[in-house]
């Protein structure tokens, strides 16, 4: 589909349209599905609440790519981030689907040091990230990465020292938003860094596995 303008709502962003949703009045965390229109729409333009002087840093939307900035008097409402599929949820039922979830993937080998897991949208899938992270801290091993639909219990285990990155897809509280804002090892999933972080996390224990099968063999 040919896109022929977007309007991007951001919350930090300088003259030069660079942009940032991981802070000012109104940060939402990740811009990250504004990203593809902002390269590949005819016009963009971007609209902020909170106007910094250049460069706007980090910034999640190159101003490159913008054709306009536009100042407004409000963005949006972070408080209201939390509701509907971004909400864990409180059904009995659905909570102990989770946690069967989650025994599964233990018995079927999933859960072991270094593995990864995505927690996406959906109550009940985000509440499986609170069993892995029991299991995990019973065995005292760590997650190597999740992919994110970012959000409290996530962040919780990685500042526990569970889960050693999240590359966030999209922010869905303000925890998440937060721990985009303060922590390094919260990432802003564009390819390129998706890529240098899963490289980094899986490559090692793929490369001892070849070096134990060569060593059998030879």
């Amino acid at each position: 589909m040919h896109i022929d303008i977007t309007v991007i709502a951001a919350p930090t962003a300088d003259a030069f349209g660079n942009a940032t949703g991981d802070r000012g009045p109104a940060a939402c965390g990740l811009l990250g599905f504004a990203l593809a229109d902002s390269q590949y729409a005819d016009k963009v333009i971007v609209v902020t609440d909170n106007l910094v002087p250049f460069p706007c840093l980090p910034w999640q939307i190159q101003g490159n790519y913008v054709d306009y900035v536009v100042k407004t008097d409000r963005v949006g409402i972070p408080e209201k981030i939390v509701s509907g599929t971004t909400e864990v949820t409180k059904s009995p039922d659905r909570l102990y689907i989770a946690e069967l979830t989650a025994q599964f993937c233990d018995v079927a080998g999933i859960i072991q040091d270094g593995f990864s897991f995505q927690a996406g949208a959906g109550g009940t899938a985000l509440s499986i990230g609170i069993y892995f992270a029991d299991i995990l801290r019973e065995r005292g091993i760590k997650a190597g990465w999740a992919r994110g639909g970012s959000n409290k219990y996530l962040v919780k285990m990685m500042e526990e020292g569970l889960l050693g990155y999240i590359l966030d897809g999209q922010t869905f509280d303000l925890e998440g938003v937060r721990s985009m804002r303060e922590n390094a090892n919260h990432i802003n999933t564009s390819p390129l860094q998706a890529t240098i972080i899963m490289v980094r996390v899986i490559l090692p224990p793929w490369l001892m596995c070849v070096s134990s099968v060569l060593r059998k063999w030879t």
